[in-house]
């Protein structure tokens, strides 16, 4: 009989520092792919940081945590035939981290490769959601269908006066190609 209530104490201490560990790692609603890749960056050297598990505008501010992820290809392709584009807009979407502020915005600019700016900046209607995601339409019309080009993103955290904030490390900066394909 002592071994019995020996084995159901253990058993009892067992599930009970079972469940204080599971409950401790417990996902409070965010998306977690989302947050988890809003909050981890690549520096120049390939090496991934983790900044920061919090994505939302409750979180402390901290212009450091404002990041920007592109999860288009690079480069993003857009339909040609010879120097005539045959789409209007491109979509742009990924994964982003307010840094804790309240709002965001979020800016674009194209330039050639030769670094002559083609379309000017423009700020886009895409905003960081809390989800730790962006999407906006950027628009091409104008460029040539045979050329190759570089889109420039910045997201900036806004504080409630208005006050846009950068990521002092760049990480709210991305790159990526525009390049014309041909055929449908």
């Amino acid at each position: 009989m002592p071994f019995r209530i020996k084995f159901k104490k253990q058993l009892l201490l067992s599930a009970g520092l079972m469940m204080t560990v599971i409950f401790s790692f417990q996902n409070c609603g965010q998306d977690m792919n989302a947050a988890q890749k809003a909050s981890t960056s690549s520096s120049s050297n390939g090496v991934s940081t983790s900044l920061t598990p919090c994505i939302a505008s409750g979180c402390p501010q901290s212009f450091n945590y404002i990041q920007i992820e592109i999860s288009n290809n690079n480069p993003i392709s857009f339909l040609a035939s010879g120097a005539n584009i045959l789409e209007t807009n491109l979509d742009v979407s990924g994964y982003c981290n307010m840094g804790g502020y309240p709002g965001s915005h979020i800016y674009y600019s194209i330039q050639d490769l030769a670094g002559n700016i083609v379309v000017p900046v423009s700020m886009t209607s895409g905003i960081c959601s809390s989800l730790g995601k962006f999407h906006f339409p950027v628009g091409i019309g104008g460029l040539s269908g045979s050329s190759n080009y570089q889109l420039n993103v910045v997201l900036r955290g806004v504080d409630s006066t208005g006050l846009e904030f950068d990521n002092s490390l760049g990480l709210n900066k991305k790159q990526v190609g525009l390049s014309p394909r041909t055929g449908i």
